[in-house]
């Protein structure tokens, strides 16, 4: 059987060379941090003198950072919900982890993500995109009155609903081997040799055009910058990410541990909006339009839409920020 090429993602990389120093992230619209905790900073980008509920955009805590949501004018899913009129817009950029930080889990995320509502205000609009989404759909199942609405952009809900490289990978490794992977990187996973080995680490210039649904041949050394620019993650959370997201499907199935409770993705009765990628093969559509279905919201109250992109051109791409992002800030709006 040939090997996945997602198979390397869960290899030690032990012939890799450590993380080395990362550039500070680039910034394409103006914001200013107003919290810093060892795991994140919640940037502000819209008007401190908006009233009524924020809207939290939940960037993936991943071998990317949260610029892949303010990447370049044109291509900045910030700028777009920001020129939209969305109240109260800030931002959740994840930190990348230090030797301190390796017995971080989910709980800690959820636990600082709870941290930043709080500093919002008790209550928030969240926007989860990537693997923030499967964390803003938890947090919203373990703190519901805490949501008033929530959309969730290319995130992996239902691992069952489709076939991925990243579930396929995990779940053809035994747990044993996982642990001892993280056991041999001293508990913390290297983002730059995990990037060596997966897709995006050598895009090539018609890949870098459908990204950004545009011809732009000025932002290729941007892009390849922002590409090299990776995040480390906490060993106990990337553990229990393969583990209880992957490979057991816990999510799903409304057994995800979530700060001393199991999440009941049925107590999610916000307004929800959905986004899929047609060809998003990080988060497959059937995986992400899932949560449509398993969240408590009445029928009327949940919108699914399958833009027709794959997975970075869902936050980048020119023609999907005016077009399902113009409606998904509308959403925001309501």
């Amino acid at each position: 059987m040939t090997p996945s090429p997602w198979a390397p993602w869960i290899w030690p990389f032990v012939t890799a060379p450590e993380s080395a120093a990362q550039p500070d992230a680039c910034w394409a619209t103006p914001n200013e941090v107003v919290l810093e905790l060892e795991s994140l900073r919640l940037r502000r980008f819209g008007d401190p003198a908006a009233s009524g509920p924020a809207t939290l955009v939940v960037a993936p805590y991943a071998i990317h950072g949260a610029t892949v949501a303010d990447f370049a004018e044109g291509h900045s899913l910030m700028r777009r919900l920001r020129d939209a009129g969305v109240p109260g817009l800030h931002l959740l950029e994840w930190a990348t982890a230090t030797p301190q930080m390796r017995f971080h889990g989910v709980d800690d995320q959820l636990a600082a993500l709870n941290v930043a509502v709080d500093t919002l205000g008790g209550t928030a609009r969240l926007a989860g995109i990537c693997q923030g989404g499967w964390q803003s759909l938890l947090f919203a199942a373990r703190f519901p009155a805490k949501v008033e609405r929530l959309v969730l952009a290319g995130a992996p809900v239902d691992c069952d609903a489709a076939p991925s490289g990243i579930v396929q990978a995990t779940r053809g490794m035994a747990p044993a081997a996982l642990d001892a992977f993280v056991a041999w990187s001293d508990g913390v996973v290297s983002g730059s040799r995990m990037l060596q080995f997966l897709e995006t680490s050598s895009l090539q210039s018609a890949d870098v055009e459908e990204v950004f649904q545009a011809a732009r041949p000025d932002l290729a050394p941007a892009f390849e910058a922002w590409n090299a620019r990776t995040l480390d993650l906490p060993g106990r959370y990337w553990l229990q990410t393969a583990e209880w997201l992957f490979r057991e499907n816990r999510l799903a199935r409304n057994t995800f541990p979530a700060l001393g409770r199991l999440a009941d993705l049925r107590d999610v009765r916000c307004p929800l909006f959905v986004l899929a990628g047609r060809d998003d093969v990080i988060a497959p559509a059937p995986q992400a339009l899932a949560a449509a279905r398993l969240v408590g919201a009445p029928a009327r109250s949940v919108h699914a839409v399958t833009a027709p992109c794959g997975h970075l051109a869902l936050f980048m791409g020119a023609r999907t920020l005016a077009d399902e992002w113009g409606r998904i800030a509308a959403f925001l709006r309501a």
